[in-house]
């Protein structure tokens, strides 16, 4: 347990970033039920999100143990919170990056690619 108190206040943040997401995701479903609206698409970007969400936050999360499922799942739940909100394309790709940084540089430390698959 060699991390900083900085790398681990950056985790703790792209958590927190990633459960707004989940949060939101959840809303918009639950919102999208309750007006008996499920067709016009809000319940599919409301699950698109909370799945992006969760992506990024288990990415985050297992990028100490296994670096490559964590840097594949925050790669991927950053591009899809970036593609189904593309009107925030200038706030969600610097943050995406962010996180994918963060995954790797908390990764190398454990000695990944060397040690990848080893727990």
């Amino acid at each position: 347990m060699n991390e900083s108190g900085a790398m681990r206040s950056l985790v703790a943040v792209g958590v927190v970033l990633a459960l707004l997401l989940i949060v939101t995701g959840i809303a918009s479903v639950a919102d999208a039920f309750l007006d008996s609206d499920v067709a016009s698409g809000q319940a599919a970007f409301g699950a698109i999100t909370l799945l992006a969400g969760a992506a990024v936050a288990a990415g985050l999360l297992t990028s100490r143990r296994n670096p490559l499922l964590g840097i594949g799942l925050v790669a991927v739940g950053a591009i899809t919170v970036a593609a189904a909100w593309y009107w925030m394309l200038v706030i969600t790709i610097p943050i995406g990056i962010a996180m994918v940084a963060i995954a790797f540089f908390r990764a190398r430390q454990t000695g990944w690619p060397r040690g990848a698959g080893t727990a």
